[in-house]
């Protein structure tokens, strides 16, 4: 996780980053970055190197969006985004970007899109739910609301804490060369699903049913746009 890192970056600052280069600006015409947000908040990962990384060096980013970020404006982000990436990291030819409109969702991997930056080529997904989203599923989702984003985020966060102690546990017994316990232990889901919604229902006061429906929303929702091709 990289909270202390993240900055809150302007529209007007991130596009005239770095000096003017006529293939970067061939690559992000002028034209279509006009409409992005006008503010946001990024954390930029160290550059991955060495020669495992495809390429010899990979660039990653995470950006929370406005919460009230609207579809047209999503793509224009993208696209000054990874323009300012690669006038960073002018000798890189990999960018990788997820956003969300949540800083909880972003930190639990609920990305609402992601773009990528690869040897000149652009990658573009993203997008927020929409009555057409809703309407084609029947009415089965909607847009997550602050209780489903709560509820989600309290899910993921304890799943997390039961999966980490369940692999330090692990690893103590398999160091101590207990392998029959480490066996049986392997064997066994940690927790069930809905043993985790029972408790951050306890938590939030909301039952068992009622925050399995709100995170199945979300997941769903978030899944829908993180891969629709804009």
């Amino acid at each position: 996780m990289m909270k202390k890192s993240w900055i809150l970056v302007t529209f007007i600052f991130l596009i005239s980053f770095g000096c003017s280069n006529s293939k970067i600006d061939s690559i992000f015409p002028q034209e279509q970055l006009k409409g992005s947000v006008e503010n946001f908040i990024i954390s930029i990962g160290e550059p991955q190197t060495g020669k495992s990384v495809e390429g010899g060096m990979l660039v990653t980013a995470k950006v929370v969006l406005p919460p009230d970020v609207r579809n047209d404006q999503i793509r224009p982000t993208e696209m000054s985004i990874l323009k300012s990436l690669k006038e960073q990291y002018p000798h890189c030819e990999w960018f990788l970007v997820w956003l969300s409109d949540d800083l909880r969702m972003l930190e639990v991997g609920q990305y609402l899109g992601q773009a990528e930056y690869k040897e000149g080529r652009l990658m573009l997904h993203g997008g927020v739910i929409t009555d057409k989203d809703i309407a084609e599923s029947g009415g089965k989702i909607w847009k997550p609301t602050e209780d489903d984003i709560s509820a989600t985020y309290e899910f993921h966060t304890l799943s997390m804490e039961i999966e980490r102690d369940y692999s330090d546990k692990l690893s103590q017994l398999q160091s101590k060369g207990r392998w029959e316990e480490a066996k049986n232990l392997a064997l066994k889901a940690p927790v069930s699903e809905e043993d985790i919604h029972a408790a951050v229902g306890k938590k939030l006061g909301a039952s068992q049913a009622e925050i399995s429906r709100r995170v199945k929303n979300t997941i769903i929702c978030y899944a829908i746009t993180r891969f629709r091709k804009i």
